[in-house]
């Protein structure tokens, strides 16, 4: 199953999907033209990125192990994967992805991220 499909196919609980967008946290995803919108502005994801996304736009806790193989990552270092989520975090705001020790990351709900 390649990052894309399983990202928007899995049903999700604070993710909404869409034939390749992705809405969670006042964020659009869009799989398909690799971008994303917040607060009106557009901006260009990398195929690495999408592809991370898409995988945690599941709504739930995604390991380490889990994000290389859905999101096709498997010839990253485990330290390049933590890269991309820090440089989503720089798009997307620090608190639109949440770090659950030990286990893992997801997209954070609407209540969850502050203001």
């Amino acid at each position: 199953m390649n990052a894309s499909s399983h990202g928007v196919h899995k049903a999700s609980i604070g993710a909404k999907h869409h034939a390749g967008i992705i809405v969670a946290v006042g964020i659009i995803i869009d799989v398909t033209t690799r971008t994303v919108t917040q607060d009106g502005a557009t901006t260009e994801l990398s195929e690495r990125e999408v592809a991370v996304l898409a995988v945690l736009g599941s709504g739930s806790v995604v390991s380490r192990a889990e994000l290389i193989r859905d999101a096709s990552l498997g010839e990253l270092s485990s330290r390049r994967c933590e890269s991309l989520i820090m440089a989503l975090r720089q798009v997307l705001g620090t608190d639109t992805i949440i770090n659950l020790r030990r286990r893992g990351w997801r997209l954070a709900t609407e209540a969850e991220v502050r203001t």
